[in-house]
């Protein structure tokens, strides 16, 4: 059964046959036995990276210690220096 990958870096696979077949980035769906060969693993995602990871609730902590609302994304009125 075919199996669906997605490539994260383009490669091309030599197969025991000596037929070339080239991967471009993105999703395949890709023969049992191209899937299985260990060049094709080192040039596709893991399958766990294509779970969604969870969100995460982080409160904004003033630099006093104390929670509030995020009043601006730059401290630095003057427009100089760091931003």
């Amino acid at each position: 059964m075919p199996k669906v990958v997605n490539v994260v870096k383009s490669f091309v696979l030599t197969r025991e046959d000596k037929s070339r077949v080239h991967y471009p980035v993105g999703t395949h769906t890709m023969p049992d036995e191209d899937a299985a060969h260990w060049y094709v693993k080192h040039h596709v995602a893991k399958p766990e990276s294509a779970k969604e990871l969870p969100k995460i609730e982080v409160p904004f902590v003033q630099p006093d210690g104390g929670e509030g609302e995020e009043e601006s994304k730059t401290d630095n009125p003057g427009g100089k220096g760091r931003k």
